[in-house]
């Protein structure tokens, strides 16, 4: 088949473009930049002969990149959990959505890949998120995907191909500059060495495995309409105890209560909207924190297992070394090569 892949210069949409590259399709790649889409193909071992240059709102270039196309995978988006983002964020990703996957569905096109996000699904403490989990009524980012993932649903139940992925935190190798939202977060909290609660939790996925994902869904017979890639559950105890098992440094977890953890975050919404600072604790950010339930996987109905957690947590760790976001000194044992 030839695939169209939109944000095929993201973390993961490059990685997705190499997995169903060597899976024996062809890969038609929709960027906004063609000298950035030749550098991070470069990085990743993708051809990159196929580029179309368009953005994912605007309806011609979204049509003209689908002519000739067999099936597209959707991972363009806007990743920002920060409340001045929030109007950028649902006119790129919620009406992103709109543009491609109505698009792709008024193509006939055979397969249609939607990459939502966990953050599109409505959370209860204490329960996991599945496939079936309704949508979030959110605000911020998450309203953004919610609003992406409503287009996706409503074309499911309208008969269309379509097929949705819920990757959590998803970190691992570069694919050139791109490294993906969580894992720049996470790799604040490894240079500062120390976590900022016991009282939290996040799941952690490889790009690699969300890559393989989308591969298989693209082989013929019947695959799932939704698959949840959350990826594995980790306390932040966990998760400070397998970098330090990693890097040999110790990260101090200090019981900050979850609920000054959120008011802190609000007070740097707040800051944030008058001064232009990027600094991870946004309120959206502790509230996932420190109220996540995790998730039900079915990646094991297209066949995938995840790779081992240590080694997502090494290659990530040696990315943030090669991009500058960590030190050697930081990256302890892994900043030697």
């Amino acid at each position: 088949m030839r695939v169209l892949v939109t944000g095929a210069t993201g973390f993961i949409g490059a990685h997705s473009a190499v997995a169903i590259e060597r899976a024996g399709h062809d890969v038609r790649l929709f960027v906004r930049d063609p000298q950035k889409a030749t550098r991070i193909a470069a990085s990743v071992g993708l051809r990159a002969d196929d580029v179309a240059t368009g953005d994912v709102t605007d309806s011609p270039s979204v049509d003209k990149a689908l002519a000739g196309c067999d099936a597209v995978l959707h991972t363009a988006a806007a990743v920002s959990i920060k409340r001045a983002d929030a109007a950028r964020a649902i006119e790129i990703n919620a009406g992103g959505a709109e543009t491609v996957l109505r698009a792709a569905a008024d193509h006939g096109l055979s397969r249609i890949l939607h990459v939502s996000s966990t953050s599109a699904l409505e959370q209860v403490p204490g329960r996991p998120l599945t496939v079936t989990t309704p949508i979030a009524t959110a605000e911020g980012y998450a309203a953004s995907k919610a609003g992406a993932e409503r287009v996706a649903r409503d074309l499911q139940d309208d008969g269309a191909p379509v097929h949705i992925t819920y990757p959590g935190g998803v970190l691992g190798p570069a694919a050139g500059g791109s490294l993906g939202e969580a894992s720049t977060q996470i790799s604040r909290v490894i240079a500062a060495g120390v976590f900022p609660t016991g009282s939290g939790s996040m799941s952690v996925v490889d790009v690699r495995d969300i890559a393989e994902v989308h591969a298989k869904l693209l082989e013929s017979g019947d695959r799932p309409a939704r698959v949840m890639c959350g990826g594995t559950l980790v306390t932040m105890d966990v998760l400070a105890e397998k970098l330090r098992a990693l890097t040999g440094r110790r990260f101090p977890v200090p019981p900050t209560p979850p609920a000054l953890l959120r008011a802190i975050g609000r007070a740097v919404d707040r800051v944030m909207t008058v001064v232009p600072l990027d600094l991870p604790i946004t309120e959206e950010a502790m509230t996932l924190l420190t109220t996540w339930p995790g998730t039900e996987d079915n990646v094991g109905e297209v066949g995938v297992q995840y790779r081992p957690i240590d080694e997502t947590l090494a290659d990530a760790v040696r990315a943030w070394l090669d991009a500058g976001l960590v030190t050697a000194r930081q990256a302890g044992h892994l900043g030697h090569r």
